[in-house]
């Protein structure tokens, strides 16, 4: 369904345009982790850089001047089990995202990783984000997690070296993302 949807959208509006001319290229590594976390430090410096943090996707949105985001996003498409979000291109080659979760950061955290298949998939090519551990799957997450939380930034808001169980969840809040992430 998620799939025919996006297939089938006629919108014209391709709100991500100008993230692609700033996207770097993708360069392959042993590690997937590496490949991701290294896409996302170049693109975000690409971006502007800055010190953002965001909370949901529609503060993303502001802080890298998506004014359109609502015309990627599609509503419906609710209850995969093992998915949390589909990105493909519509009849116009414009990104379409389903994201299923709804807390916040996690809808972030999951449009962050689709945004990484959408932005190294070729034009055409429909990604899944889910829960299994291919390389794929790693290299999206570790993209979303240093996308949204870098670790420069979280090094400068570390009170020391050693960090308690509280400020790792008062990191994460800050940060819009989960414990884990931090």
């Amino acid at each position: 369904e998620a799939t025919d949807r996006i297939s089938s959208d006629i919108d014209h509006v391709d709100a991500l345009a100008d993230i692609r001319k700033r996207m770097p290229q993708i360069v392959a590594t042993d590690n997937p982790w590496e490949v991701g976390y290294q896409f996302a430090a170049k693109l975000r410096e690409n971006l502007g850089g800055g010190h953002w943090k965001s909370h949901s996707i529609d503060e993303l949105a502001g802080h890298l001047r998506i004014d359109q985001l609502d015309h990627c996003l599609l509503q419906g498409s609710e209850g995969w089990q093992f998915v949390d979000a589909v990105v493909g291109t519509n009849q116009h080659n414009n990104p379409k995202f389903f994201v299923q979760k709804k807390r916040p950061d996690s809808r972030q955290f999951a449009f962050c990783r689709a945004l990484f298949e959408h932005l190294t998939l070729k034009t055409g090519v429909f990604g899944a984000v889910s829960r299994l551990r291919t390389e794929r799957q790693q290299m999206n997450r570790a993209f979303a997690a240093e996308f949204l939380a870098p670790c420069a930034l979280l090094k400068n808001d570390l009170s020391s070296t050693s960090i308690s169980e509280d400020e790792v969840d008062d990191l994460a809040q800050a940060y819009g993302v989960s414990a884990f992430v931090v």
